[in-house]
């Protein structure tokens, strides 16, 4: 029999899981990012209504002395996995705008040659 913690868990995982494809529709978050939040809500509800899948994941390939140190290093796994996948699209970003940044100022050098040309002339 589930418990309440268990079922309200799951109820708010899949809150969640509405909650990230809303912002998905508002256009919020952009694919990759949905898919991973929505991998996460569906991982919660389905540890949340089938316990023993965490008890047989620990037991054969874990092999952790509670189920709770189990759990906390999914958390870390996943805290990990978050950061590095996070840091990889700021650098990116990052890429981006330097590269923005120097066609803007090339932009203006041609700009300022062109408005310098037209003033000579003119006169």
């Amino acid at each position: 029999m589930l418990s309440r913690a268990l079922i309200l868990s799951s109820l708010l995982a899949s809150a969640i899981a509405f909650f990230v494809l809303y912002l998905y529709y508002k256009e919020k978050l952009t694919e990759d990012q949905t898919l991973l939040w929505l991998f996460i809500c569906a991982s919660i509800i389905v540890i949340s209504l089938w316990q023993n899948l965490l008890v047989l994941l620990n037991t054969y390939i874990v092999k952790a002395s509670n189920i709770t140190d189990f759990v906390l290093a999914m958390y870390i796994a996943f805290l990990l996995i978050a950061g590095v996948y996070f840091s990889s699209k700021i650098a990116d970003l990052h890429k981006k705008v330097l590269i923005l940044a120097q066609e803007i100022a090339l932009l203006k050098t041609h700009i300022d040659d062109i408005r310098n040309n037209r003033k000579h002339s003119l006169e």
